[in-house]
């Protein structure tokens, strides 16, 4: 069988293994634009911040090794076409131009996705930028040590992350963000409120409901918005991402932002062509539908999701909950499915309930303070979301504890019951997420499992 591997992404490389794991007889041609693999940009701030000496600490793999495994790797090539009839993919060697045509039984396209550049005056000037991929980033990396003056625009993830960085290390920085709070996908207005209070103590100028207009080059690169100008000497685009779609746009089933649909197996309108990652749609287990979810976490299971069932083992995507995790300035921030303010957005009838106390006893560890923001369905009690904070204890596991309820469709008297280790040494006698769960219970004023 030969197999077709179109970009070597998180879910690129995860594919790649899984098809040589399950099936070692599979040719599995891999077909990249770039001259590296698995470079991990979200861990971009760490080197800017001094917590790693090299952005290649960022590499997990590299092309030897996929090499080794089995792979032939065409590195600085491009799918430019796609024949269907044939099964043929027409690639193009960037450094030579030498195109080549290459037989395929299946196709796994990974291709990822783009950094959203607004349609706006002077976002190319060459002081605007944005981190993606191993060459942008080297550049912003460079461009960051010989300017102070930043500004960033979009205050999700990666824009929050990048002013905690860089203003950790010494510059002016300045973000804005078009929606009333940072972080609307991932936090509730009172969470990500905490998040801009350490951004602002630490630093960083920070306007809401501030809409990028344009840019203006001269002495200063002035960022502008409807009633103001920053002058910067380097602005950074952050306002999100789009799948990498083009190659079999009209062909394949596509949802409204191009990304491609599959069913549960990781297959395309065209059973022979698979998609996994920033590219494809995922499954929201808690909306019951298929939403873009441009997440490294999924990148890596639908990769080997692809993967198995090309090298013909047949396994069912469970779907996603978008769970995520970041640090600021030593304090913990995790989320898992829905906010509350998204699910009223989706017409959902919802609750929520916000838990503050210790997560150890105080005379063991006297700053180890937990939040708990459970989100859930008004009829059912079915849990919907979360939202955890810590400036010390480690809540990623608990976030995927919340994840797994999730997936299962527990309720929060599921939640308040289920049974959890107790020991002085980790946690209360009564887990942070059994006391959460029953506190929203109380607020509820139901003891009765709903019907």
């Amino acid at each position: 069988m030969q197999v077709i591997v179109i970009g070597a992404t998180h879910a690129g490389v995860a594919a790649i293994k899984t098809v040589l794991k399950y099936n070692p007889t599979a040719e599995v041609t891999v077909i990249e634009r770039h001259a590296e693999v698995s470079f991990v940009a979200g861990g971009v701030p760490l080197y800017l911040e001094g917590g790693i000496s090299s952005l290649n600490q960022l590499m997990y793999t590299s092309v030897a090794d996929l090499t080794a495994l089995g792979a032939k790797m065409l590195m600085q090539h491009d799918a430019i076409r796609i024949d269907y009839d044939r099964q043929e993919v027409l690639v193009q060697n960037l450094q030579s131009d030498e195109i080549l045509s290459l037989h395929y039984d299946k196709i796994i396209l990974a291709t990822g996705s783009a950094v959203v550049v607004p349609s706006m005056r002077g976002v190319d000037a060459q002081r605007v930028m944005m981190v993606k991929d191993y060459q942008t980033t080297m550049q912003v990396v460079k461009a960051t040590k010989a300017n102070e003056r930043i500004t960033i625009i979009g205050g999700g993830y990666v824009g929050t992350e990048l002013a905690a960085a860089l203003a950790a290390s010494g510059h002016k920085v300045t973000l804005l963000q078009r929606n009333s709070h940072l972080l609307p996908l991932y936090y509730d207005t009172d969470i990500a409120l905490e998040v801009q209070n350490l951004l602002v103590a630490n630093g960083v100028d920070i306007h809401l409901n501030a809409a990028v207009t344009g840019f203006k080059n001269g002495v200063d690169l002035q960022v502008c918005t409807a009633d103001h100008e920053y002058p910067s000497d380097l602005a950074l685009i952050c306002t999100g991402f789009v799948p990498v779609s083009n190659l079999v746009a009209g062909h394949v089933d596509l949802d409204r932002r191009g990304a491609v649909v599959t069913n549960d197996y990781g297959q395309s309108s065209d059973p022979n062509i698979y998609a996994a990652g920033d590219v494809r749609a995922a499954h929201s287990t808690v909306l019951g539908k298929e939403i873009y979810l441009p997440l490294a976490s999924n990148a890596v299971r639908q990769g080997q999701l692809a993967g198995l069932n090309v090298a013909g083992r047949h396994i069912r995507d469970r779907g996603s909950q978008g769970s995520t995790a970041s640090s600021f300035f030593g304090h913990i921030f995790a989320s898992t499915g829905l906010t509350q303010e998204e699910a009223e957005r989706y017409g959902l009838d919802v609750r929520a309930t916000t838990y503050t106390d210790w997560c150890r006893m105080p005379s063991i560890q006297p700053n180890g303070k937990i939040t708990v923001r459970l989100v859930f369905a008004t009829a059912t009690h079915r849990i919907l979301g979360g939202q955890l904070q810590s400036m010390q204890e480690d809540i990623v596991q608990a976030t995927n504890a919340l994840s797994v309820a999730m997936e299962n469709k527990n309720t929060l008297e599921d939640l308040a019951a289920v049974d959890m280790l107790f020991h002085p040494e980790y946690n209360r006698p009564l887990n942070y997420l059994n006391a959460a769960a029953q506190q929203a219970i109380d607020e509820v004023g139901l003891l009765d499992d709903p019907e």
